[in-house]
């Protein structure tokens, strides 16, 4: 379940970290870059990075219980929230990889204790 673990938090990494590259760039991509009509997107590229370096916590803290279910939670959390705001801006993809890693991510929470280690699971 670790593997599985793993594997959710690195695609995530991907998507949010290559999502984040191409939103915070997009003032310099833009000619005509309105912060007004564009300044959101800008905002969520940074949301996207802070998503995407937590999992970098992850990989350190991910041995405790507590941590683990902090981290998830609040990716999770991340997710859901992500479904509704991409689905009124008619981002569809966007709402169903959001739906998609909430998905994962609530499945990881509800299991957290077959993610732990292997020495820390009997504790």
């Amino acid at each position: 379940m670790r593997k599985v673990l793993f594997t959710v938090l690195a695609l995530n990494m991907i998507l949010e970290g290559l999502t984040s590259v191409r939103l915070v760039s997009l003032p310099f991509q833009k000619e005509d870059f309105d912060a007004a009509l564009h300044g959101g997107f800008v905002l969520y590229g940074y949301a996207a990075l802070a998503a995407a370096a937590s999992i970098v916590w992850f990989a350190k803290y991910s041995y405790a219980e507590s941590s683990l279910a902090l981290g998830l939670g609040l990716l999770l959390t991340f997710h859901i929230c992500m479904v509704p705001a991409c689905v009124m801006i008619s981002n569809i993809p966007g709402a169903v990889v959001h739906g998609l890693l909430f998905v994962a991510f609530a499945f990881l929470f509800f299991n957290r204790i077959k993610c732990l280690p292997l020495d820390q699971e009997n504790l």
